[in-house]
């Protein structure tokens, strides 16, 4: 095993830092959960297309290239849902898949897996949204559980999405609580937009929102609102740059 790959691969999970535990079903509740926190302020207008796929180059912590990724989302007008899928492949064959659809008029998920492949382990983890948050794992760790669930939450593995469709307020910080399937615990982020700044990356440069919490930050595209540059671990961290970017 390669454990100094294994250990870029888990920073991938945005705020994921527990390990998957292999338990009977319980409930769990959302103590780290904020009640008050309200429905992101979504732009009147998503400028997303029917089918788009934006790829990137991943870069470890010392500026090395050893992964890629690929995030496609699919509008479905007839179910009123946005599908989102991300694939991430490491150089150690690791590959993970995840995917989320949400609602397309508050963001907010109905459904979403999480399965991972490595040399080390196997699982996957599949959700569904209801009343309550249903986690089902099965694979090398099993377990079955239900969460409850506060107002207004977003899956994790959507986040590098729905960030991007906010309408932002300079200054204004946004409390936004986090569902992460792999530990079926719910915490409160805070959102904090940053302003304009141009990004360069292997697609070209272009004019982006920066928005943060904790160490991790994402740039996004002031006219697609596609994400072009993403870093977790602060300064010496884990970098997504866009590399390519189709639109149908």
């Amino acid at each position: 095993m390669n454990k100094k790959i294994f250990g870029y691969a888990a920073v991938f999970t945005l705020c994921c830092t527990l390990l998957l535990s292999g338990c009977a079903a319980w409930n769990l509740q959302t103590k780290q959960s904020d009640p008050n926190a309200e429905a992101l302020p979504v732009i009147e207008t998503i400028p997303w297309a029917a089918h788009q796929t934006a790829s990137y180059v991943i870069y470890n912590s010392k500026g090395n290239e050893y992964g890629t990724a690929e995030i496609e989302i699919t509008v479905d007008t007839a179910a009123q849902t946005y599908n989102i899928q991300k694939t991430k492949s490491y150089e150690d064959e690791t590959v993970i898949e995840s995917g989320v659809t949400i609602a397309m008029d508050t963001l907010m998920p109905l459904s979403s897996y999480y399965n991972k492949v490595a040399p080390y382990e196997k699982f996957e983890v599949s959700t569904k949204y209801s009343d309550r948050w249903e986690v089902e794992t099965t694979g090398a760790k099993s377990s079955s559980q239900t969460v409850s669930l506060p107002d207004a939450y977003y899956d994790n593995e959507s986040l590098m999405v729905i960030l991007g469709t906010v309408s932002y307020e300079d200054g204004k910080t946004y409390k936004l609580n986090d569902t992460v399937p792999l530990t079926a615990s719910i915490s409160m982020l805070k959102i904090k937009y940053e302003g304009t700044e141009t990004i360069s990356v292997p697609y070209g440069e272009a004019e982006c929102f920066k928005v943060s919490f904790g160490e991790t930050t994402l740039w996004f595209s002031t006219d697609t609102r596609i994400l072009y540059q993403y870093q977790d671990g602060g300064s010496g961290g884990i970098v997504f740059k866009l590399t390519d970017y189709t639109a149908s």
